[in-house]
């Protein structure tokens, strides 16, 4: 069964309909997305009815199944802009991260951020590579000239870090970044995991060799899927970093190494998650009909409408430049904070450099005005 979204592309973005979508908004006030997204119900009955499929019928439908991963690969690589080759569907971020990281084995220095998200700092520190880190500023902000010195000085060949900081919200940006990178020969990996369906990103233009990102937050997939893009021109230069019997559509012809050519298809080993993938579909088709660019600049609206309102006595943390701002804003606070807001039903997340406040193009400006009158009566 194919699932429809309730959107297309020549529509305005109506908010009211794209709410009731989301069932989750109902009963509370949900500022969490930068922890865990929510699923539209057309998204969830996609992966529902992969289970009732296999309810009533078993592994009947098996090769059904199977046949349309390709499509579904191709169309998730012409949201990101780029081809099917260059993606793969993954269970989540750090089988691919740690995928990455064992395919580099040609290259030894990379440079981190050192308050950057453990599922993409930890995997470099397994294989054998020289790991360098750099800081950001103590408001989560990054200097990308303190970053370039730092590429210069350890002579740095992969540099990992993510488009958006999950603690601060911090967005980087890619095109400086990337332009830095390519004047020292540096590869660039990105997280997308805190930016990927809420900042536009296409590959097309966009200077990076490798982006992940996991589908259960911006994306609104739910759990068990990731992305992972290899830019093409690479591929002759890594090493296979895993294989199984579903990284080929005839494993029995392989019989040695030489068999064994890096490809992001290799890196799919074992059976599919085909409800989770059902449901990353579906999600996509919903961020293409509302549109990247609509999402982005109603997510930046309802940043500055809480910025413009929120009570004099809150102090903001992530008071970045606009070019720099996402979809998390950092407010000064903690679990306590967190806990008070969680008792008038507002769903907030404390990280290390604040409260921290996620607003998605499902949120409204009733969401903020209730957050804000919380922090008055809490203050």
């Amino acid at each position: 069964m194919v699932l429809r979204s309730k959107y297309t592309q020549s529509e305005p973005m109506d908010i009211t309909t794209v709410r009731k979508n989301y069932p989750a908004l109902a009963e509370q006030t949900y500022l969490n997305t930068a922890s865990c997204g929510l699923v539209s119900e057309a998204t969830a009955a996609a992966a529902q009815q992969f289970y009732q499929e296999l309810l009533e019928q078993g592994g009947a439908p098996r090769n059904d199944w199977y046949a349309q991963i390709p499509a579904l690969r191709q169309e998730v690589a012409t949201w990101l802009g780029t081809e099917a080759d260059e993606v793969a569907l993954l269970p989540n971020f750090s089988v691919a991260c740690n995928y990455v990281t064992r395919a580099f084995t040609d290259y030894s220095r990379v440079l981190l951020l050192d308050s950057d998200y453990s599922s993409l700092t930890l995997p470099w520190l397994l294989p054998d590579y020289q790991v360098h880190y750099f800081s950001a500023a103590p408001n989560g902000a990054i200097d990308l000239n303190g970053l370039e010195e730092q590429v210069k000085k350890y002579r740095i060949e992969i540099l990992a870090i993510s488009h958006v900081q999950y603690a601060s919200g911090f967005c980087i940006d890619l095109e400086t970044l990337g332009r830095c990178c390519r004047d020292w020969g540096v590869l660039l990996v990105i997280d997308a995991t805190q930016s990927l369906g809420v900042v536009p990103i296409d590959l097309r233009t966009a200077p990076i060799d490798v982006l992940i990102g996991s589908g259960y937050k911006w994306m609104t997939a739910g759990f068990g899927n990731a992305l992972l893009f290899v830019r093409r021109a690479l591929h002759d230069r890594l090493k296979a970093p895993a294989v199984g019997n579903n990284s080929f559509d005839d494993p029995a012809t392989v019989r040695s190494r030489d068999d064994l050519p890096f490809s992001t298809r290799l890196l799919e080993v074992g059976h599919y998650n085909f409800a989770s993938l059902w449901a990353l579909r579906q999600a996509v088709r919903e961020l293409q009909a509302l549109g990247q660019a609509a999402i982005y600049q109603r997510v930046q609206a309802l940043v500055t409408y809480l910025y413009e309102h929120l009570p004099a006595t809150v102090g903001v943390v992530s008071d970045y430049a606009p070019a720099n701002h996402s979809g998390i804003t950092v407010l000064r606070g903690g679990s306590e904070l967190e806990r008070a807001l969680l008792e008038q039903k507002i769903i907030t997340s404390a990280r290390p450099q604040g409260l921290r406040i996620s607003l998605h193009f499902y949120n409204n400006k009733a969401d903020i005005d209730h957050l804000c009158q919380a922090l008055t009566t809490i203050q």
